[in-house]
């Protein structure tokens, strides 16, 4: 219980320099514009299908970050419960693959899809060098974040639409909902045993349960780094009365 304590406490120290460093901000930013721009295109559909403004774009983006801090909560609390490390996971092809995928078709921004990409590619081509333990877990997290955020709010502002099947017109609700994820994660790094006179948190016998793949000399230690993280995740779907 001491550990947890400790590490919660360093997690709250580590909050900060979330919002001080420039390239984090940075990169927040980028992803705020994109989430407002998913909103305003929503926001033009209705208005082009109803001719009224039944949505407000920087209201539902700034709603959806503030459900987005509840996911990375989660997020982080999954992270550093299971030991993670992102050096491993290749979160930067991750996210590379994901925004070109987007480029195809926004439904498949899908770290899901990324992941098994890259997964795949590495074991038959051995690039990208990820550790495909780490980068399922990974995507596995995101995607238990996400499932909590359609949960608790994914059915807000669904948007009416038709279907006409035959001379049949069928109701039904298109559901889109997008939120800007920050979060902490792990860093796995290799240090000289004499560095060890770091801020550090001895965690148990058994953390992490996804081991870094880092070669580890004599004389060297491996200690994981918190590392703040901003991920945007997306979720698309229908909704009707009867099969369209």
């Amino acid at each position: 219980m001491a550990n947890i304590w400790e590490l919660a406490k360093l997690v709250l120290r580590t909050l900060p320099l979330m919002f001080t460093d420039i390239t984090y901000l940075l990169i927040l930013g980028v992803v705020f514009v994109f989430v407002y721009r998913q909103y305003q295109k929503v926001q033009l559909y209705e208005k082009r299908l109803f001719g009224l403004d039944r949505i407000n774009p920087l209201i539902d983006t700034a709603t959806a970050v503030i459900y987005g801090l509840i996911g990375g909560l989660v997020a982080t609390t999954l992270f550093l419960t299971l030991g993670v490390s992102l050096s491993d996971s290749g979160i930067a092809y991750l996210w590379m693959t994901a925004l070109l995928l987007m480029l195809i078709h926004p439904r498949f921004l899908c770290f899901s899809y990324a992941g098994g990409l890259i997964g795949l590619l590495s074991l038959l081509f051995g690039f990208p060098q990820v550790n495909i333990a780490s980068l399922m877990a990974l995507v596995a997290i995101l995607h238990m974040a996400e499932a909590l955020l359609i949960a608790i709010d994914g059915y807000h502002n669904a948007s009416p639409i038709y279907f006409k099947r035959g001379e049949q017109v069928v109701g039904g609700f298109s559901l889109q909902k997008f939120w800007p994820v920050p979060f902490v994660a792990l860093l796995g790094l290799v240090i000289l045993e004499s560095g060890l006179d770091l801020d550090v948190v001895t965690m148990p016998d058994w953390w992490p349960l996804f081991s870094s793949s880092s070669q580890v000399g004599e004389g060297q230690s491996m200690i994981y780094m918190l590392f703040p993280v901003v991920a945007a995740l997306g979720y698309s779907d229908l909704a009707t009365a009867d099969l369209p």
